[in-house]
C-alpha cells in the first residue's frame, strides 16, 4: 500500500472513527507521539482487532491483511498476501457473482455495503457487515479496493432470537381468549392518575370489553363514566412497579372483570400490561347463589321440625362407621336439648356416646342406595322418641333428615 493510498485511507476516517478513537485511548499515556498525532498505517492495521481491514488489487488479490483480519478469519498475513479474496466468500456467493458485482458498485457509487456469510480458515461461517471502497491514485484512477468487515454473528443471533420471541408472543397475543392490552397512564400535576390510552390490544379485547377500535384512544373518551378505581389501580402499578391481581366491576361497561396488571417498559414510561377476563356470568351466578342460600337459610331457620345436614364417615375399608353433623337448625336444639355449636363438626358417636348402631346404619343405607328412608326410633340417652325422614343429597356427603 503506497503512501498516497494511506493518505486517502485517512480521508475515509468516518468509517474507522470509532476504532481510531478506541486506539487513541489505548495509546494514551504510553511513551511516543502525542495522542492527537497522526496514527501510522501500522497502528491502524495492527491494533484494530474487531474490524478486518483488507486491501486488494483490481483483480482481487490481497495486498494488505490487518491483525483484525487475522483475528476474524484465522489466516495470517503471510498466508493471505497475494491470495484471491474469493476464499472468504461462500460457494453460493461465488456462484452468484457477488464479488465482481460489489466491485462494480464500489467503482460506480464510491462504496458497496453488504451483509452476509463469510468463511473462516477452519471452514466455519461468520455473519459479517462489509464495506468495499476503491483506492484511487493521484490521477483519480482506481488501483485496488479497501474492504472493512466486522463480525455481526452475535447481533444476528440476538436479532433472530428476538424475532422468534416476538413471533411467539404475537401468536399467543392473538390466540388467547383472554383480553390483553398495553396502556399508557396519564397523571395530573399531583401524580393522580386521570386517564389511560390504549397502546395495543389483542383480538379478544373487543369481545371482552365491547370497546371497538380502542388502540390509540383514551379511556375517558370511550367511557366517560368509567370508575376512578380503575385509574387508581393501574396508576399505582405504573408508579411502583408492583403487579396487581383483583376482581372489580366496570359499571360503565356493564361487566365484572378478573384482572392481572403489571408494569412493562422503562419506569419512566408509565405503561401497564393488562390481562383480563369477563367474569360477569360467574358473578351473576354467585350473586344468584348467595340470594338462594340466604332464602333457604331463612327457611332452614324457621322450620319447626328439626333439620340436620351431615356426611358419613368411612373406615380404611370404605365401610360407613359414623356420620358427622355439618349443620343443624334451631328447632333441632329444642328437640334434642343440645346447642348447635356443640353438634356441628362432631360425629353422632362423639356427640351421643353409646347411641344405637341403627342411627348410623340407616344413614349408611340412604347414602349407599340413594333411597330415602323413614324411621321412628328412640334415643335412649335423651329418653325421647323421634320420627324422621332421611334423603341423600350428593355422594357420600350430606344425607339430610327432618326430626319431630
Amino acid at each position: 500500500m503506497s503512501t498516497s493510498e494511506i493518505d486517502r485511507l485517512r480521508q475515509r476516517e468516518r468509517f474507522l472513527e470509532a476504532e481510531v478513537a478506541q486506539l487513541r485511548r489505548q495509546l494514551a499515556g504510553r511513551p511516543g507521539p502525542a495522542a492527537d498525532a497522526p496514527l501510522p498505517e501500522a497502528a491502524i492495521l495492527g491494533n484494530v482487532l474487531d474490524v478486518a481491514i483488507i486491501a486488494s488489487d483490481l483483480e482481487g488479490r490481497v495486498t494488505e491483511w490487518s491483525t483484525g483480519a487475522e483475528h476474524l478469519f484465522g489466516w495470517t498475513a503471510a498466508e493471505m498476501l497475494g491470495q484471491p479474496l474469493e476464499r472468504l466468500f461462500t460457494p453460493e456467493d461465488r456462484a452468484a457473482n457477488r464479488i465482481p458485482a460489489e466491485r462494480r458498485q464500489a467503482l460506480r457509487e464510491g462504496r458497496a455495503i453488504a451483509q452476509g456469510w463469510q468463511l473462516r480458515r477452519d471452514g466455519s461461517r461468520l455473519w459479517a457487515s462489509s464495506e468495499l471502497m476503491p483506492l484511487q491514485q493521484a490521477d483519480g484512477t482506481a488501483s485496488g479496493f479497501l474492504r472493512l468487515l466486522r463480525d455481526r454473528s452475535e447481533e444476528r443471533t440476538a436479532s433472530r432470537r428476538l424475532a422468534e420471541s416476538e413471533a411467539r408472543y404475537r401468536t399467543l397475543f392473538e390466540a388467547i381468549d383472554a383480553g390483553f392490552c398495553i396502556i399508557e397512564m396519564r397523571f395530573d400535576a399531583r401524580q393522580v392518575p386521570v386517564d389511560y390510552r390504549f397502546i395495543e390490544v389483542n383480538p379478544a379485547f373487543e369481545r371482552q370489553t365491547g370497546l371497538v377500535d380502542a388502540a390509540g384512544r383514551w379511556m375517558r373518551d370511550m367511557a366517560p363514566e368509567h370508575e376512578q378505581h380503575w385509574y387508581d389501580i393501574y396508576g399505582r402499578v405504573a408508579l411502583t412497579g408492583e403487579p396487581a391481581r383483583f376482581e372489580n366491576a366496570a359499571a360503565s361497561l356493564g361487566r365484572w372483570y378478573e384482572v392481572h396488571a403489571f408494569r412493562v417498559g422503562e419506569p419512566e414510561e408509565p405503561r401497564v400490561a393488562v390481562l383480563f377476563n369477563d367474569i360477569s356470568d360467574r358473578r351473576r351466578a354467585e350473586l344468584a347463589l348467595q340470594k338462594s342460600e340466604a332464602h333457604w337459610r331463612g327457611l332452614f331457620g324457621q322450620l319447626r321440625e328439626g333439620f340436620v345436614i351431615g356426611e358419613v364417615v368411612r373406615d380404611a375399608f370404605g365401610r360407613v362407621t359414623d356420620w358427622r353433623y355439618l349443620d343443624v337448625n334451631p328447632a333441632w336444639d329444642d328437640l334434642t336439648g343440645l346447642p348447635r355449636e356443640q353438634a356441628v363438626g362432631q360425629t353422632v358417636r362423639e356427640l351421643i356416646p353409646g347411641i344405637e348402631d341403627e342411627w348410623v346404619d340407616d344413614f349408611a343405607r340412604v347414602v349407599e342406595t340413594g333411597e330415602s328412608a323413614t324411621f321412628t326410633r328412640q334415643v335412649r340417652q335423651f329418653g325421647r322418641w323421634y320420627e324422621g325422614r332421611a334423603h341423600r343429597l350428593e355422594g357420600d356427603r350430606s344425607p339430610c333428615s327432618s326430626w319431630k
